[in-house]
């Protein structure tokens, strides 16, 4: 069978054709055949933030328990460890200028 295209994927996916969803995805090598390091998985959407920083954070707000705590480059390198994750993309959620300035300079520190 011919595998649809990315975008075809993409747009079944949009679709909410999830049932079709197993003609995108090809079944896995046979473990003797498979790329051990071809394939790089990369989280296209992070933040990180210092709730602990004077300036306080925009993003998250003080009343959600669950996200309002430091978030910083060590706690993605654990998880990326973890998960195999290669890469990212950091997205800031502040509109303040200072904030980003400590985002330049947090990645400047932690390049890896």
């Amino acid at each position: 069978m011919k595998m649809p295209s990315k975008v075809a994927c993409c747009l079944l996916a949009v679709a909410g054709a999830l049932p079709f969803s197993s003609c995108c995805t090809q079944a896995p090598l046979p473990i003797e055949e498979e790329p051990s390091d071809q394939v790089q998985i990369i989280d296209t959407h992070i933040h990180l933030y210092d709730t602990n920083r004077s300036e306080g954070v925009d993003w998250p707000p003080a009343t959600d328990k669950v996200l309002y705590r430091p978030v910083l480059t060590e706690h993605f390198d654990e998880v990326a460890d973890r998960e195999g994750i290669a890469s990212t993309v950091i997205v800031e959620a502040s509109s303040r200028a200072e904030d980003n300035q400590w985002m330049l300079d947090l990645v400047k520190h932690n390049p890896d």
